[in-house]
């Protein structure tokens, strides 16, 4: 990320790097509340919920990865940096919240 201008109050004057990543994470998060949702209504107990859960994640960031190259001008980045950006703050962030919504659901 560049040491320009950042916050989502300045987003009109932020690179458009900067704009993939903070649209990005937006859309990790609200894929992690929606996941966990979806796999705490589906739990049965025999742990295989794991599977539903990574797939939304890997599907949400490759769905996210093609709109965001075809709106941005990201010429200097490859597919795989596009891809990559942001993936282990992203990953880490899902997982966190898709558990904590996950367990909510489950026993509450």
């Amino acid at each position: 990320m560049s040491s320009q201008v950042q916050g989502i109050q300045n987003f009109n004057k932020m690179e458009d790097k900067d704009k993939v990543y903070l649209i990005k994470l937006f859309v990790i998060i609200i894929g992690a509340v929606l996941s966990g949702i979806i796999t705490g209504r589906t739990y049965n107990g025999e742990g295989n919920t794991w599977v539903i859960g990574f797939g939304i994640f890997i599907l949400l960031e490759i769905l996210i990865s093609y709109f965001l190259k075809t709106k941005y001008d990201l010429g200097e980045m490859t597919n795989s940096q596009i891809f990559r950006i942001g993936i282990v703050i992203g990953l880490l962030t899902y997982i966190f919240l898709w558990t904590v919504i996950f367990n909510f659901i489950v026993t509450g």
